[in-house]
């Protein structure tokens, strides 16, 4: 990769966090929330980050391991899971 083409990709990373960052911001402004966490920002600072770099690196693979983990760590069962998965085995037969 010659100096041109690195700078275009080097353009190419600044717009897509600093447009995408202002996109989603104007978007969540219509939105009425009732706490506005910081971490929240921050995350998705970091994931527009991690995603662009994932595919200019040709990693695109990375994206969704990347959200199947962070819907796993997140995953609570219903409590009364056990009833539900009975239930289901009942009606097979």
């Amino acid at each position: 990769m010659n100096v041109a083409t690195g700078g275009i990709y080097l353009i190419g990373f600044a717009f897509s966090l600093l447009v995408g960052r202002w996109a989603t911001q104007r978007v969540l402004a219509t939105i009425p929330t009732e706490t506005a966490h910081y971490s929240a920002e921050l995350l998705g600072l970091v994931e527009a980050t991690i995603y662009t770099t994932a595919w200019l690196l040709g990693r695109e693979v990375f994206i969704p391991v990347w959200l199947g983990l962070k819907v796993s760590g997140n995953w609570r069962a219903p409590v009364d899971w056990h009833r539900h998965v009975a239930g289901l085995w009942n009606r097979r037969g």
